[in-house]
């Protein structure tokens, strides 16, 4: 079996302190119903209402996920995130919990 091949099967380790990031990561898409909601929209290249609304939809549900997660992490920077919408306040937290994986 060649390196490659194995390294499909034998599990990452993960540090003590990536553990709680992970598990946070695999609920928040485990109940995301994104998909659902975007997938849902028909896209038509004739009509850019229908392909503003999906990007819409789309928006809506990536600001939702990433609230979710600050929210469960840190309850009162979560709160402060839902009342001023500015993401990229947080973008060091978010970028060392989705692009760390």
């Amino acid at each position: 079996m060649s390196f490659l091949d194995r390294s499909k099967f034998v599990p990452i380790r993960l540090s003590y302190n990536e553990r709680p990031y992970l598990r946070l990561i695999e609920g928040a898409t485990a109940v995301s119903s994104y998909t659902d909601k975007v997938d849902g929209v028909p896209v038509d290249p004739n009509n850019p209402r229908l392909a503003m609304k999906r990007t819409t939809i789309m928006m809506k549900q990536m600001c939702a996920l990433l609230s979710g997660i600050l929210v469960s992490q840190a309850y009162e920077k979560g709160q402060q995130l839902l009342k001023t919408r500015e993401f990229a306040e947080y973008r060091d937290f978010f970028r060392a919990v989705l692009m760390d994986f």
